[in-house]
């Protein structure tokens, strides 16, 4: 559902983003069984992938990564679609990514499981990201509408850090702390468990 924006909410924290990328990763190798090997290096990658949303933040850990190359890649992205928190969190940014991906997993000859693990940490992100009080504008450019859960019931992010490491936010524990990363967590070992112990769902 459509939720107004949250003032002076932030975003769901660097870290916790990187737990939801390998929870997601985890749970959806319950369904393929991969090999050991391809179960840790797609966790990497879809650790990794959940940050990429987060380019076009200016204390993003995606913005600093790769020094001036990303530095700028951010400065494109943030100052093309007129601010943060655009392209890379909507429909569009995701159809975008994905053509990009499969366009270079073809010219790369790079595994399926290589795709898979990409757009599970990019959705990952998302699917935080709308259960925060400022939600995510899914139909943008066409409208700036926010979805995600209503306000009522979305989580307080932040902590002793603000949404991407930046010192100064506050030293409440929020939802993010209190519900989200014990709710990954256990997806994760639950995955793990169903995994070594041949349990399909």
């Amino acid at each position: 559902m459509a939720v107004p924006p949250g003032r002076g909410a932030v975003a769901v924290m660097g870290h916790v983003h990187m737990l939801g990328g390998t929870a997601a990763w985890l749970a959806a190798c319950t369904v393929t069984a991969p090999t050991v090997g391809v179960l840790t290096a797609g966790a990497a990658v879809a650790t990794g992938a959940a940050l990429l949303n987060d380019i076009d933040h200016e204390h993003s850990i995606a913005r600093s990564i790769l020094g001036p190359i990303t530095v700028g890649l951010s400065w494109l992205v943030r100052t093309g679609c007129g601010g943060q928190r655009r392209i890379t969190h909507c429909l569009l940014g995701t159809f975008l990514f994905s053509a990009g991906i499969a366009g270079a997993a073809s010219y790369w000859h790079w595994p399926s499981w290589v795709v898979v693990a990409l757009l599970t940490g990019w959705t990952s992100h998302i699917a935080l990201d709308m259960c925060t009080k400022q939600g995510c504008p899914l139909l943008w450019p066409l409208s700036m509408d926010r979805f995600g859960l209503p306000r009522d019931v979305a989580i307080t992010t932040g902590g002793k850090h603000d949404d991407h490491g930046k010192r100064g936010g506050s030293k409440a524990l929020t939802a993010e702390h209190l519900l989200v990363v014990p709710a990954l967590l256990t997806v994760a070992v639950i995955a793990v468990y169903m995994l070594a112990s041949g349990i399909r769902p």
